[in-house]
């Protein structure tokens, strides 16, 4: 297990520190949601372009701690050009990952697995859920 737990370890610090889709999309299609986790400081913008009911195009400006930058970094990988549908399942098995439940078909979080162990430390867990949860607010306004 100390290897696995090296090789999340890895992962994790590799995607905070050059996340993957950096930045804010501008434009007027483009939807933004800004969130904040006031117990550790961190804090989101994500945007994104949705159309046609898919996802086209995501970027995300993160700041904070690791687990936080992370986890947005993955997330925006896994689920860009996804349908909204497809998203929201997506999301709600990060967050059962997150709560310690195990997973039927967990091989869809790819990446994203290496957060299972989060759920040990309550501190951490708002930190890897707040990029999904700025994630479904994106998605559902667009669903309504």
């Amino acid at each position: 297990m100390p290897d696995l737990r090296h090789l999340y370890q890895t992962i994790m610090l590799e995607n905070a520190q050059h996340p993957q889709h950096s930045g804010i999309l501008t434009g007027a299609k483009v939807k933004k949601i800004t969130v904040h986790n006031p117990t550790c400081g961190d804090e989101l913008v994500l945007s994104g372009v949705i159309e046609h009911s898919r996802l086209i195009s995501i970027a995300q400006h993160s700041e904070g701690c690791i687990i936080s930058r992370a986890s947005a970094s993955i997330m925006t990988e896994l689920v860009l050009e996804n349908s909204l549908d497809q998203i929201q399942v997506l999301a709600a098995m990060f967050v059962s990952l997150i709560n310690g439940h195990n997973l039927a078909n967990q091989e869809l979080l790819q990446q994203a697995m290496i957060f299972s162990g989060v759920g040990q430390f309550p501190m951490r867990t708002k930190c890897a859920l707040l990029p999904w949860q700025a994630l479904v607010e994106l998605v559902e306004g667009d669903k309504q």
